[in-house]
C-alpha cells in the first residue's frame, strides 16, 4: 500500500530525486489530485487508480456554492521538452470546456389545500442529491421560496413541475390535478432497460425511452402505464411511477440496483416499514396477489397487468 503514494507515473523519473524537486518547487499539498483512489477487497486484494483530472469544490461552510480547484501537469523525464510538456498540461484541462449537460433535473409534486406540497422535503432532498452527483448548480432556498410564492395562488389540487438546469436556473409550471382512476391498466414494455445506466437513479428530462414507450403503448394497448423490465429479466418500474406488489401480506418493491428511480413515495413507504425491497421477476409480478403503481402525485394505484400484447386493432 505504501508504494502507491505517490505513483511513479505522476512524479517523473528517477522517482526519489523527482520527489525532492517537486517538494522544493511546489508551494502546497496536492490533496487528492495525483493520489490513489480504489477499493480493498475482504481477502486483502486491492485495486487503485491514480486520481487525475480531479475537480475539487472549495465551498465555504454554509454557502450554496463556491470556487473549484483542479491540478494539472505532466511527468517530466530526462528527455522531456518544456514546450510539449506545457502543452500536455493544458490539454489535460480540455474536458472543462465541454458543454454543460443537455438535460435538466425534474421534480413533480402534488399540492393540496390544507396539506401543501406532498413529501416536499423528500423531493428537495432528492434534488440536492442529484445536483451534487451530476455537478448541477442548485439553490434550494430560492427554489423553496419560488414554490411557496407559486402555491399562494392555489385554491384547488395542482400538479407542479420543477425543472433545474445545470447552471442552476430553474422554472416552475403547474396545472390542475385531475382525479386518479380507481385502477390502471398496465402494458409490458418490449424494450429492456440497462440497470447500469447511472441516469436511471435521477429524475431528468433525458427520458425518451420512457415517454416514447408509454405513448406507443397507450396507442396500441390502450393502457394507463407501462411496466419496464431490465436486461436480466427483473421488473423495475413504470414510466413515471414505482412498482409495488403484495405478496404474503407484504408490500414489495424492486431494489434500486436493478435500475430505477428512487421515488419519494417509495422512499416514504420503505422508511415507514410499509414496504420492503425484493427482487421481482416478471413472473413474480404476474402472479402477485395485488399490483400497485405509484408516485407522490398519484399515491398507490391498484393495477392490472396485461400479460400479453393486445391483438392489432383491439
Amino acid at each position: 500500500m505504501a508504494r502507491l503514494f505517490p505513483c511513479g507515473s505522476i512524479t517523473g523519473a528517477p522517482k526519489l530525486r523527482a520527489m525532492e524537486i517537486l517538494h522544493e518547487l511546489e508551494t502546497g499539498p496536492r490533496g487528492i489530485y495525483t493520489g490513489a483512489i480504489g477499493h480493498l477487497a475482504p481477502g486483502g486484494d486491492f485495486r487503485f487508480n491514480v486520481a487525475i483530472r480531479t475537480l475539487v469544490a472549495r465551498t465555504p461552510e454554509g454557502a450554496s456554492e463556491g470556487p473549484f480547484e483542479i491540478g494539472t501537469g505532466s511527468g517530466v523525464v530526462f528527455d522531456s521538452g518544456a514546450g510539449p510538456e506545457y502543452a500536455e498540461s493544458w490539454l489535460k484541462l480540455a474536458f472543462l470546456e465541454r458543454p454543460l449537460p443537455d438535460f435538466a433535473l425534474i421534480e413533480t409534486m402534488a399540492w393540496h389545500p390544507g396539506e401543501g406540497y406532498l413529501l416536499l422535503e423528500r423531493h428537495m432532498r432528492r434534488l440536492r442529491t442529484s445536483a451534487a452527483r451530476l455537478g448541477f448548480a442548485c439553490a434550494p432556498e430560492r427554489i423553496a421560496a419560488a414554490l411557496a410564492e407559486r402555491a399562494a395562488g392555489f385554491d384547488a389540487p395542482r400538479r407542479v413541475r420543477l425543472e433545474v438546469s445545470a447552471d442552476g436556473r430553474f422554472r416552475l409550471a403547474d396545472e390542475a390535478l385531475a382525479p386518479t382512476p380507481p385502477r390502471w391498466r398496465i402494458a409490458l414494455s418490449d424494450t429492456p432497460v440497462d440497470a447500469d445506466n447511472p441516469l436511471l437513479a435521477h429524475k431528468t428530462t433525458r427520458r425518451a425511452l420512457y415517454d416514447e414507450t408509454l405513448k406507443r403503448m397507450i396507442k396500441t394497448r390502450g393502457c394507463d402505464e407501462v411496466l419496464f423490465v431490465n436486461r436480466d429479466g427483473f421488473a423495475t418500474e413504470g414510466s413515471y411511477t414505482n412498482l409495488f406488489v403484495a405478496r404474503a401480506g407484504r408490500l414489495l418493491t424492486p431494489p434500486l440496483a436493478h435500475g430505477l428511480l428512487p421515488g419519494t413515495l417509495r422512499e416514504a413507504l420503505l422508511d415507514s416499514g410499509r414496504a420492503f425491497e425484493a427482487e421481482l421477476t416478471l413472473d413474480d409480478v404476474l402472479r402477485a396477489e395485488k399490483v400497485y403503481f405509484g408516485n407522490s402525485v398519484r399515491g398507490l394505484v391498484a393495477s392490472d397487468i396485461q400479460s400479453r400484447p393486445a391483438a392489432d386493432g383491439a
